[in-house]
């Protein structure tokens, strides 16, 4: 069996303080990925010095910079669209692969039916944080050894949509995508919650594949994309809107029932009572907190004090699991 190529895609702006990091890791891999491409958004930083100077040193390093700034949607869509891999390993700029993380993915592949394969376009793996004082926490859903889970489209969906899935859907960088799918589609601009959304929708149509093994550190830091924009109204806003959108496109599609579309309809408040539990109950942060629940649907204010307290218990637990003070585990 023919083994799987790889491109490793890196959209930055501004990534200067990590991007050798980030590179490096790329460059260490145990498996001989197809290239590195690197969309750079506009950056006004070192960030062009540090890419050139990366690129005449390594030729599988293919480096593109837009002189207009892109959405952030966009650019993540120009680097993956830069890549021929078959598959496209997303990594962001502040982020790290550990060595054998291709090598571990494509482990995975062969490992299952080559029919299966062709129609999954799909892969999440397990991930540690690194928090800016240096330490890492990992809370796996399951054992790092555990075999790999398989889902047949749309078995995911379903599953998440009744808040019973076996495996996490994948972040932006826990995510191996089919390079393939970019050819008609992508990312959208209308979310910043732009990849959820995306997979949620390539799970309606293609098999899903997550491999529990902590192959990604994802940087945790005030600065990130995701801990800009986890805050106030605005993720519970896209949440209503997206699944409004979503069982409409897509409802009849993933077949699912008046339970799984009323648990769905929800999820905004489930939102919302994380950012209670978090920035009001543990960090103090009132504001973000008022705001996110006033995001919420009037009908579903009577939900909101059962998941504000079940939020609470599942982010204190992970809190004291990480023996790291509050503001460093929720910058």
């Amino acid at each position: 069996m023919a083994l799987p190529q790889f491109s490793i895609a890196i959209p930055v702006r501004n990534g200067a303080s990590f991007l050798r990091e980030a590179l490096d890791s790329a460059l260490a891999q145990t498996y001989p990925a197809t290239e590195i491409v690197i969309s750079d958004n506009a950056s006004t930083d070192d960030t062009p010095q540090i890419c050139g100077e990366f690129a005449r040193r390594n030729p599988c390093i293919r480096y593109s910079r837009s002189d207009q700034l892109l959405p952030l949607a966009d650019n993540w869509n120009r680097a993956c669209r830069m890549a021929s891999g078959e598959w496209v390993k997303l990594l962001a700029h502040d982020d790290l692969l550990l060595p054998n993380c291709l090598e571990r993915i494509a482990q995975e592949l062969n490992n299952f039916p080559a029919e299966w394969t062709r129609s999954t376009a799909l892969i999440g793996t397990g991930q540690q944080s690194l928090f800016s004082n240096g330490a890492r926490y990992s809370s796996p859903w399951l054992p790092p050894d555990s075999r790999a889970v398989q889902f047949d489209a749309p078995e995911y969906v379903r599953a998440w949509a009744r808040r019973a899935p076996r495996a996490p859907l994948p972040a932006m960088a826990t995510a191996t995508i089919r390079r393939s799918v970019f050819n008609c589609g992508g990312f959208s601009n209308k979310y910043y919650h732009c990849d959820t959304f995306f997979y949620l929708e390539l799970c309606c149509r293609n098999n899903y594949l997550y491999i529990p093994s902590e192959l990604v550190v994802t940087r945790i830091q005030q600065q990130s994309v995701t801990a800009t924009i986890a805050k106030g109204a605005r993720p519970v806003r896209e949440h209503r809107q997206f699944i409004r959108e979503f069982l409409l496109s897509d409802g009849c599609l993933a077949n699912l029932g008046a339970f799984s579309r009323f648990r769905l309809r929800l999820k905004p408040c489930a939102v919302a009572a994380t950012q209670v539990a978090i920035n009001g109950l543990l960090l103090g942060r009132i504001d973000h907190a008022w705001e996110a629940a006033a995001a919420i649907a009037k009908w579903q204010l009577p939900f909101l004090p059962p998941l504000v307290v079940r939020a609470w218990r599942r982010e204190y637990l992970r809190l004291g699991q990480s023996g790291l003070a509050a503001g460093v585990f929720f910058p």
